[in-house]
């Protein structure tokens, strides 16, 4: 006689639902990793460095600091842009800070 959990196809797990600690500091960070490696950027915007990363707003993007903190760059990148999109975006919008020795937007 099968049970009434049995036959919707729910598995009850053996371990009890127990994980080492190392099962779930890896798995929190593969999805991390899986979810955030390609949508963290950082360009070199006519010489001036500016991180940009997407969230669950949008992009957001940070200027890094020497003591390794970052502040927000108070800069509005449309949400519905793609990572590709975003060099050449940045170069419209600082183009004014082109110079001879600086005179590109790269992705670092």
């Amino acid at each position: 006689m099968r049970s009434r959990r049995a036959s919707h196809g729910s598995v009850r797990p053996l371990n009890c639902g127990f994980m080492r600690h190392s099962e779930v500091r890896r798995s929190k960070s593969d999805a991390l990793d899986g979810r955030m490696k390609s949508e963290r950027l950082r360009f070199d915007v006519f010489g001036r460095r500016i991180d940009v990363e997407r969230t669950e707003e949008g992009w957001a993007a940070f200027v890094p600091g020497i003591d390794g903190k970052r502040r927000p760059a108070q800069i509005a990148i449309p949400p519905e842009f793609e990572a590709d999109e975003i060099a050449r975006y940045l170069g419209d919008l600082f183009h004014e800070s082109a110079s001879s020795k600086h005179p590109t937007v790269r992705l670092l």
